[in-house]
This record gives structure tokens, C-alpha cells and sequence, in this order.
């Protein structure tokens, strides 16, 4: 049966197809691979099939037709007036849809004007961490420790302010204090905190206002003749150290209760000068003074061998008549004659 068979070109369920003595396994139910049916053509074997003949008394398989399902039906409103099967999507609702989506920024209308709302905002000033009075008082202390004597000055000039510093900073003195009592006190701190080497703070600072702009300016410290709670306050907002001014021992106790254990003892002179800080000392010996206000190279010895005191403030090396001259080798001696103090 299997050589009529493959006479025929038929290959049964059972039947294989082996050219050799070796019987291999059943081919597979749809026909003779395409090498097989090459092979047999060349042996001399009529050619098989691809698929199964159907067997006599029963009608050929016909492959089922694979039929894709009817796309689903668009959901819509149909077109009012038309006649045809014309669909659209349907109006979004009024006053209940989805915010329109905002414009971007910068773009402008016809009239050449912004949208509400598109306008670039400014950038943010950066931000500055809350600095407690504790830590303040120890940048002060390191500032105080770098140089015996704090030059005061007082520029009315801008222009001079660069020379200065670098005059000074030569001569031994890197902390510096730039009163706010004119119109360029800010410029001067700008081109002053430039200078390498120098530390540059504001001095004359009354109110937060002015703590905002000796920040901006570049100042590294402030000074003020007294303390008030809005001035701490702003100071220790903006992260700025704050040399608050004290003369009687209720201030320095006032001052102590908050966290600063240093203080600017002003005036200096007219408020007894060392025996008064020798007598504050007593009772509040963990205070430390940086006395400003009348003194002299003659009497600040007398400051400096105190135990409270860390520095002193002094206006007289670098006098105003040796600034207008732009005389900078001449400050530049005293600044060393009173960082030998």
C-alpha cells in the first residue's frame, strides 16, 4: 500500500517515505517538506503533494477562512443636514470641560502685551540660612583675633576705596569697617570686599533695612552702636554677623540672655573708658569688648591688656586729610604701627 502510494502521490496518515533500508519518523500531517519532495524528484519519484488528500467517499478539506470582527462602532454625534455617515467628536461641554492648557511663557498677544499670568518673574535672591547668635558671636571672635585694631572709616569717595583697602591690608590690618554715613559707604564696601585678603563689614548699622544692603553690598560683619530686637532679629535672619553695641551692665545682660557674649563697648571714652570695662568685667567675665569711640594710639594699649577686650576700633590710621591726598604709603605705616600694638 505504500508503494501505490507514493506511485500516486499520496501519502497516507501512516506512511513514510525512506529511500534507504532505514525507516525514519512519520512526516508531518500537512506533507513532505520541501527537501524531501527535491529529493524524490531527483530518485525519480513523481512529486508529493504539499497537503493531504482526501480520502475516497469524502469531500477535500477546505482551510477555514479566518474572519476579522467589525470594528467597533465610532462613538459621536452625527453631522445635523448630512446625509451620509459623516461622524465627529463631540463639543467638549461649556464651563465643565478641562482647563485649557496655560500659554507659555514669553509669548505675547496681538497687540504685542502678555497674557495674565506670562509675565518671567524676577529671579529669587539667594537664600540665606538663620544664623543663631552663638555662631555670630564665634565668626566675631575669629574676625577680632586676626588683627588688634578694627580701622573705622568713614569714605566719601568711592574711588579711593580699592587703594585703601589694599594699603591697609599691606599693612597688617584685614579687617576693615566701612560706616554707613554717606552715599558711597556701599560702593566702597563692593569695591573694598574685592581686595584679597580683606574683610570688609558695615558699620553704623540701625535697622534691618540696612542689614539687607550691607548684605547685598558684600559685607561680611555688621556693627551697630546699639542692639535693638528688630536689628538682632534681621541680622540673624539674613545670616549675617552682628557686632550689637552695649554700655551698661543691663544691655550686656540683655545681650547675654539671647546668645551673643560679644559686644562693641560704645563710647568708649566718654563712658569711662578701661576702668569702666575693668568694672564690667567682675560680674560678667564671659562678655567680650570690642570698645570703640575716642581712642587713640596713646590709650589703646590701655584696652588691649584687659582680659574682656579682643580688639579695638580706631578712626585715626587712616585720617581723612591722608585720603584725600591718596597718601597710601603713609596709611600703610600706620596700619603697621597699629597691628604691633
Amino acid at each position: 500500500m505504500a508503494d501505490a502510494g507514493r506511485q500516486h502521490g499520496i501519502l497516507r496518515k501512516h506512511a513514510t517515505w525512506a529511500p534507504g533500508p532505514h525507516r525514519r519518523e512519520p512526516s508531518r500531517a500537512r506533507g513532505i517538506s520541501r527537501g524531501r519532495r527535491a529529493r524524490g524528484a531527483r530518485q525519480g519519484c513523481p512529486p508529493t503533494p504539499r497537503h493531504r488528500t482526501a480520502s475516497p467517499g469524502r469531500a477535500p478539506r477546505t482551510p477555514a477562512r479566518r474572519v476579522r470582527p467589525a470594528p467597533p462602532r465610532r462613538r459621536g454625534v452625527r453631522c445635523p443636514g448630512l446625509r451620509d455617515t459623516t461622524w465627529r467628536r463631540p463639543p467638549p461641554p461649556r464651563g465643565g470641560g478641562a482647563a485649557r492648557r496655560p500659554r507659555r511663557l514669553g509669548r505675547s498677544g496681538p497687540d504685542g502685551s502678555r497674557f495674565p499670568g506670562s509675565e518671567i518673574p524676577p529671579p529669587r535672591p539667594p537664600v540665606t540660612a538663620p544664623q543663631p547668635p552663638a555662631e555670630a558671636s564665634r565668626r566675631l571672635r575669629a574676625l577680632c583675633a586676626r588683627a588688634p585694631v578694627i580701622p573705622v572709616l568713614v569714605i566719601e569717595d568711592a574711588g579711593t576705596a580699592r587703594p585703601l583697602a589694599e594699603a591697609l591690608v599691606a599693612g597688617g590690618l584685614p579687617v576693615l569697617e566701612v560706616t554707613l554715613r554717606t552715599p558711597a559707604a556701599l560702593d566702597a564696601i563692593r569695591a573694598m570686599a574685592a581686595v584679597a585678603g580683606a574683610e570688609v563689614g558695615a558699620g553704623t548699622v540701625l535697622g534691618p533695612e540696612d542689614v539687607a544692603a550691607a548684605r547685598a553690598a558684600g559685607a561680611r560683619f555688621a556693627v551697630s552702636p546699639g542692639a535693638t530686637p528688630a536689628l538682632l532679629a534681621a541680622a540673624e535672619g539674613e545670616g549675617l554677623p552682628l557686632l550689637p553695641g552695649a554700655a551698661t551692665a543691663s544691655e550686656a545682660m540683655a545681650l547675654l540672655t539671647r546668645g551673643y557674649d560679644v559686644a562693641k563697648f560704645f563710647p568708649a571714652a566718654p563712658m569711662g573708658g578701661p576702668a569702666t570695662l575693668a568694672a564690667l568685667g567682675g560680674p560678667l567675665p564671659q562678655m567680650a569688648w570690642c570698645p570703640t569711640g575716642g581712642i587713640t594710639p596713646e590709650t589703646a594699649p590701655d584696652y588691649l591688656e584687659l582680659d574682656t577686650v579682643l580688639c579695638v576700633g580706631g578712626s585715626w590710621i587712616a585720617p581723612r586729610a591722608l585720603r584725600d591726598a591718596r597718601d597710601w604709603p603713609a596709611i600703610e605705616a600706620r596700619a603697621r604701627a597699629a597691628a604691633a600694638l
